[in-house]
Parts: C-alpha cells; structure tokens; sequence
C-alpha cells in the first residue's frame, strides 16, 4: 500500500512539473490575446494550424500559431508591446500611418522568430530604423510611403539577415538605396521611388546579385529598362 502511494505521490509531482508552465502558458497567452483584442489589433493565425481564424475569445486561439500582428492609424502602447512578447512564435509585424520609436521598434526586434517587419505611412523618428539592427532574423522591411533617409538605409545596411527591401512611395535617393549593396543576401528591392535615378539603379544593380527589382510609375524608357535586362538576365524586373 505504501508502495502504491508513493507512486501516486510521485506521479502527481510530475503532473504538476508538467502542466504548471503549461498553464502558466495558457494565462499569459490567454492575457496577451486580451490586450491586443481590447485594443484594436488585427491577429493573424497560421493557416496550417487554424484555418478559417477563430475569434481571439474561442480556447481553440489560445492553441494557435500566431503568424503577424498588425497595428493601423497608431503604434503599439506599453500595454500592447508587452503582450507581443508573450506570443514568441510571431513572425510578422505590420504597423500602419504612426508614429515609430526607437523604444517600440527595439521591444519588436526582441522576438526571437521576427522575419517581417512593415512601417508604411510611418512617421519614423530618428533611430527607429537602426533599432531593428537586434533583431538577427529578420529577412524583410517595407518602409512605403514612409520618411526614409541616408542614414536610415544605412542602418538596414547593417542587418546582414536582410534579403528583401521595400521603398515604394517613400523619400529614398540613391545615396540611402546604394548604402544597400553591403547586404550579403540582398534579393529583392522595391525602388518605386522618385528620389532614385536611373544611375542609382545601375549602380545597385552593378554591386549586388539582386534576384528581383521593382519600379512602379516611373519616367524611364522602356528601351533603357530593355538593355537592363539584357544585361541583367538573372534578375527578374516589376514594371
């Protein structure tokens, strides 16, 4: 009998090692969804783990893979930052026409999974870019219609997980643009820009193995962009 209920004993401790983080897990996700619920977010889940996504107040989100947040027409509070850092598995964050502080990007660049960043319609205060430099994995940032200058490109320039940049709209020139080519893994970027000439463009062009580049609305000649691709064959351009 003494057997037996040592056994017991000892079974329940290990339940309880088991499932205490696990509910401690549970709480805090329970009180993160809640906060980004009561303030506005758009949560995305994964597609693989629910499909369609369950309101943030079913159990079954609670379970889910949280795949991007995203904040519009104003930036992350104290309250909503601390709720993102309890979802570790996000991957993409999105933050829309607000204004961005150093101190909010530096809370975002501590997720450890951070592959995609977009500030768009942004009104970046100085060092905000840079801030992103402490985060190791993020691979994305779209900066659209945002002030972008030198030295902020410059800062991007010294986040080597880098592969994909997007300055559609935004106040880039060539000399922010050409601080790029020191991006190992540079792929892809978005020069939709009026501040980037033609000889910024074959600048970046001539220094980096760019796979895609895209430029929407431009005033360059589609006999200029044809020998671009010529002499470019294994970059793909969006026109």
């Amino acid at each position: 009998m003494r057997y037996r209920l040592r056994t017991l004993l000892i079974m329940f401790a290990v339940m309880a090692a088991v499932l205490g983080p696990l509910t401690e897990r549970y709480r805090a996700r329970h009180t993160a969804l809640e906060v980004l619920n009561r303030n506005d977010c758009d949560v995305l889940f994964s597609h693989d783990t629910v499909s369609p996504r369950p309101p943030l107040s079913k159990p079954m989100a609670l379970f889910a893979s949280v795949k991007s947040i995203h904040f519009l027409d104003k930036g992350p509070s104290d309250e909503t930052l601390e709720a993102v850092l309890c979802l570790s598995e996000v991957s993409e964050v999105s933050i829309c026409n607000a204004d961005v502080s150093p101190e909010t990007v530096a809370v975002l660049a501590r997720l450890p999974r951070l592959k995609e960043v977009r500030l768009g319609w942004c009104r970046l205060q100085e060092g905000a870019v840079a801030a992103l430099q402490a985060c190791k994995t993020v691979e994305e940032v779209n900066l659209e219609y945002s002030k972008v200058s030198p030295a902020d490109c410059r800062a991007l320039a010294e986040i080597k997980s880098l592969r994909t940049v997007w300055l559609y709209g935004s106040t880039a020139t060539d000399e922010g643009v050409l601080a790029l080519v020191n991006l190992p893994s540079l792929s892809r970027v978005d020069v939709s820009v009026d501040g980037i000439t033609q000889k910024g463009i074959e600048q970046l062009l001539a220094c980096t193995r760019l796979e895609h580049l895209t430029s929407y609305g431009d005033n360059f000649s589609d006999e200029w962009w044809t020998k671009l691709k010529a002499k470019y064959p294994n970059c793909r351009f969006h026109r």
